[in-house]
């Protein structure tokens, strides 16, 4: 009979959807089991402990046991339709508990399932596609709770990442267009008789295609970066001579921009990649040399700060304003709102800075400076050896 009934729960349960109401029949079935099974149970034992109590005693004592139960027959008839009232109180008292158990298993069981639906049906949105798809995270047990709240952390970081490719994806786009479109146009022109084949012009060419080589290397190298696999050789140097040297062979392109080089450096060795460090560094002074030039002044410092060793660029130019300050170092960022290249580059400058530092354990500082202008400070670790790819 059991098997009968487990059998009718478990197909009953199959026929229902909703996760709630199968939870509901496998609760109602359970708790009304474990009801009709333990009645059944104390029935047997009482009625074995009788027969066994009865058989123990001695003949003489049963003969008067046997009148005594002749006596109280008449009685019989009276206790009989006593206990079929009883009977039939506790056959309603036990419908009504298992009515009471079923309603109370049906609310636990959705109590459970409503939270666990609304997960499921979070990620089919998600898998269509739909990353602003969120689930309350008031309702449930603290487990559930819980869950819910790291699905909706995990759907936050997901709708930023989406958007972030869809901004770079149109960024890149946009940023290889006018190259390629140029080098388009000229060839074209060349190949139709209609621009001569002269130096000039495939000097222009050239300056084309080397713009596309830097934007594709500066992409390369955020890449890299962002997955931990820039490759970095590491050697000892102190940043001081490292900047003295790299300002050297710039101090006559940046005279020609108007800007006067104040150099204040102070010893602070460090183990780097030099190479990825004066990228890192040129793209700094050649963000300084395209904004900052009417302010006349480039400022570099370098020291020694307990554990760290610092780079400090500091310009005369308009800064940032503060509404652009926390995107500066997304790539593709730019203070104008166009992408117009009459106003700066390809918006790759300071993201492949921090890119760089960032690969060595560092970090890259952005300061508005006193009486205007912009302080860039790169923290990098002195006593922290960075990872290096295999």
């Amino acid at each position: 009979m059991l098997k009968a009934l487990k059998w009718l729960v478990g197909r009953a349960g199959r026929l229902v959807r909703p996760l709630w109401v199968r939870l509901a029949l496998w609760f109602a079935f359970i708790a009304s089991t474990t009801i009709v099974l333990s009645f059944v149970t104390v029935l047997l034992v009482w009625s074995t402990r009788e027969d066994a109590a009865f058989e123990a005693l001695d003949p003489a004592t049963q003969e008067i046991i046997l009148e005594i139960n002749e006596l109280v027959s008449d009685l019989t008839n009276e206790a009989e339709q006593t206990l079929s009232y009883i009977n039939d109180f506790a056959l309603v008292v036990m419908i009504m508990a298992l009515l009471v158990a079923g309603l109370v298993a049906a609310w636990i069981a959705r109590l459970i399932a409503r939270p666990v639906s609304r997960l499921a049906k979070a990620v089919k949105s998600f898998e269509g596609g739909d990353f602003s798809v969120r689930v309350p995270e008031k309702n449930g047990a603290g487990e559930l709770r819980d869950l819910s709240a790291g699905f909706n952390s995990m759907a936050d970081s997901l709708e930023r990442s989406e958007k972030q490719l869809r901004d770079n994806t149109a960024a890149i786009a946009h940023e290889l267009r006018t190259p390629v479109t140029v080098l388009n146009f000229k060839l074209r022109a060349m190949l139709d008789g209609v621009l001569e084949r002269g130096d000039d012009e495939l000097t222009s060419c050239l300056a084309q295609t080397e713009l596309l080589t830097r934007i594709i290397d500066d992409l390369r190298t955020i890449s890299l970066a962002s997955t931990g696999h820039l490759s970095l050789t590491l050697q000892e140097v102190d940043l001081a001579d490292l900047v003295r040297l790299i300002m050297r062979d710039q101090a006559e392109q940046l005279a020609g921009a108007g800007l006067s080089l104040d150099m204040d450096l102070h010893s602070a060795p460090v183990r780097i990649d030099i190479d990825r460090m004066r990228q890192a560094l040129l793209n700094i002074v050649e963000n300084a040399r395209r904004y900052a030039a009417q302010g006349g002044e480039l400022r570099i410092a370098t020291s020694r700060k307990a554990s760290q060793a610092v780079i400090e660029i500091m310009d005369r130019g308009p800064g940032l304003p503060d509404s652009f300050a926390p995107a500066a170092l997304d790539p593709f960022s730019r203070v104008e709102a166009s992408r117009s290249r009459e106003f700066g580059g390809s918006g790759l400058g300071l993201s492949v800075v921090a890119s760089i530092v960032g690969a060595h354990h560092g970090k890259v500082d952005l300061q508005p400076r006193e009486n205007g202008g912009l302080i860039v400070r790169l923290l990098l670790p002195v006593d922290h050896t960075a990872d290096t790819p295999d």
